[in-house]
C-alpha cells in the first residue's frame, strides 16, 4: 500500500501563524516617548493658552456686552428682512455689528432666519478680525 502524504494547506498555515499571541507588554523606551510627548503636547498647550491671554489682555473691552432690547432686534431684522438683495442684507449686518456689537448682528442675523447671511457675515467678519490683528502686531502671520 502507498503511504498516504497529509498535506498542509494554505489555510491550515495561516491558522497556524495566528494561534500564537503577539507580545503587547509595552517597553520602557515606549513609554518614555509616549509621555515625552504628552509633555510636549502640554507645553505647547500652555504656550498657547499664553499667547491667546496676552492677546486679549491688549484688546479693549468692547460694548458688545450692552444689553438690547428684543424690540430693537425685532426692528433691525424686519428692515433687513426687507432687503432682497443678500449683497446688502450682509453689508447691513457688518454695520450694525460696527456700530452696535457683533452680538446684537449675530442674534438679528439668526432672527432673520437666513442663514447664508449669517455665515457671509461671519466669513467677512473672520476677515476683518484676521487682517486687524495682524496690523496691530498681535499675530504673526505664517
Amino acid at each position: 500500500m502507498p503511504e498516504e502524504k497529509v498535506l498542509e494547506t494554505e489555510n491550515s498555515e495561516k491558522i497556524g501563524e495566528t494561534s500564537e499571541k503577539p507580545d503587547i507588554t509595552p517597553r520602557m523606551a515606549d513609554v518614555s516617548v509616549a509621555s515625552e510627548q504628552e509633555i510636549s503636547i502640554d507645553k505647547k498647550s500652555e504656550k498657547l493658552e499664553g499667547k491667546y491671554q496676552e492677546i486679549l489682555s491688549k484688546v479693549s473691552p468692547s460694548s458688545a456686552a450692552t444689553a438690547h432690547s428684543n424690540a430693537d432686534v425685532a426692528l433691525d431684522v424686519k428692515s433687513i428682512g426687507a432687503t432682497a438683495d443678500e449683497e446688502s442684507k450682509i453689508q447691513k449686518l457688518l454695520d450694525l455689528a460696527q456700530s452696535k456689537g457683533v452680538v446684537y448682528a449675530v442674534k438679528v442675523a439668526r432672527d432673520l432666519k437666513d442663514y447664508y447671511a449669517l455665515d457671509m457675515m461671519h466669513d467677512a467678519l473672520v476677515d476683518k478680525l484676521y487682517e486687524g490683528l495682524l496690523s496691530r502686531g498681535l499675530i504673526q502671520k505664517d
